[in-house]
């Protein structure tokens, strides 16, 4: 028989809340570590409508807290990034009943306390963090299951619209919209007002701006790869948004591309080969790249 007595768990929930306050998390891995024993101990994994909905409550709480805190830890150490998406799985299917209740306008929701409960932030940033893996097809997959309890609640919360907006700049190739959208946010961190209208999101939003920047970085190079058999190194600087122009050769030797004459060029397929490094297909991507290269200096200085 499952341990009810929940002092353990209300222990973790309370170090979990002043390590965050403080920011302190020296000790805060092995919270993290501990959250889960201690919950299969009450048996708060037994999600069926028997468990008592205070231990319901508890376990969302203990699992949000170890999500944010596990945010923490990966800025600290990109090596924990694996904390944050175990503790969301766990979350899921917490969420799921939740979700449940709320489409069948069950009564109940309102015992599951759902002001309390963290899952439009705690979602908003795994949505994030899929963006930052480039895992499009996930990020699709959790939106849609949101989109199918409220919409209108989706496209209105400004954590959930975060990262929608973002994957819509991404995925139509708008990459420096995308690209200011993160610059953007990153400014807010150090305001205590919103600019330009806009809210001001929880700090561990900002976690993930390097590592998606560096994403769409990756991106703007393939399309760029698509659009032009060359580049000179200073508009490639531009359209890859690097500081100098020694940053442009050393990610160009990393993606294996050729240097040459001041010029970067982009090695071909041999489907491009074959058909004469027209690269007839690559308008679109074109188009793209001469956009983000405009948004930095006139499209004349290009060749």
């Amino acid at each position: 028989m499952p341990d009810k007595d929940p002092r353990e768990l209300l222990d973790l929930i309370a170090a979990f809340k002043s390590n965050l306050q403080r920011k302190q998390f020296n000790q805060a891995e092995k919270l993290v570590q501990k959250t889960t024993p201690i919950l299969h101990k009450l048996g708060a994994f037994s999600l069926t409508t028997s468990i008592d909905d205070k231990l319901f409550c508890l376990a969302r709480e203990a699992l949000e807290l170890s999500a944010i805190t596990s945010l923490h830890l990966r800025e600290d150490d990109p090596r924990n990034q694996a904390l944050f998406t175990t503790s969301y799985k766990l979350l899921k299917p917490f969420y799921d009943r939740e979700q449940a209740l709320q489409m069948a306008k069950d009564p109940a929701l309102e015992r599951l306390n759902p002001s309390a409960s963290q899952r439009n932030k705690i979602t908003a940033l795994y949505l994030v963090y899929l963006l930052s893996e480039g895992n499009i097809t996930e990020f699709d997959t959790v939106l849609a299951g949101l989109r199918d309890v409220d919409e209108d609640s989706v496209k209105n919360d400004p954590m959930l619209k975060y990262p929608i907006d973002l994957a819509a700049s991404m995925t139509d190739g708008r990459y420096n919209v995308a690209w200011e959208q993160l610059k953007q946010q990153a400014r807010k961190k150090g305001n205590s007002e919103a600019l330009s209208g806009q809210a001001k999101l929880p700090e561990e939003f900002e976690i993930f701006s390097p590592v998606l920047l560096s994403t769409i970085r990756m991106w703007m190079a393939a399309s760029a790869e698509k659009a032009y058999e060359s580049l000179s190194i200073s508009s490639a600087k531009d359209v890859l948004k690097l500081d100098s122009e020694g940053d442009v050769v050393e990610f160009a030797e990393a993606r294996d591309w050729i240097l040459r004459d001041g010029r970067i060029y982009f090695p071909q397929s041999e489907a491009e080969q074959a058909q004469g490094s027209e690269k007839s297909a690559s308008r679109a991507s074109r188009s793209i790249i001469e956009n983000g290269i405009g948004y930095a200096q006139q499209l004349g200085t290009i060749v």
